[in-house]
């Protein structure tokens, strides 16, 4: 059986781990394990460390290197998009 549930004032990131009853007519049953937990998914942090390539970059090309934020939000990074002006 899967049942939704929605604890209150989760914080994104937040680890939640819980533990249900079965319940009938004559009472409660003990509580089942704690399985291994779910985490409240967001967006991943920004990358840090942007720095211009000197080494690689040209007249008509410049190349960026970077390093990943702390946190991919709970999925892995899929893409980066470059903006510039």
């Amino acid at each position: 059986m899967t049942l939704k549930a929605a604890p209150y004032s989760l914080v994104k990131g937040d680890s939640v781990f819980a533990q249900i009853k079965s319940v009938n007519f004559y009472g409660e049953s003990l509580q089942v394990v704690t399985g291994n937990g779910a985490v409240i998914r967001d967006v991943p942090d920004a990358p840090i460390s942007l720095q211009n390539d000197l080494r690689t970059s040209s007249d008509t090309q410049i190349r960026f290197t970077w390093s990943d934020g702390t946190s991919d939000g709970g999925s892995p990074v899929l893409d980066y998009i470059v903006l510039y002006d």
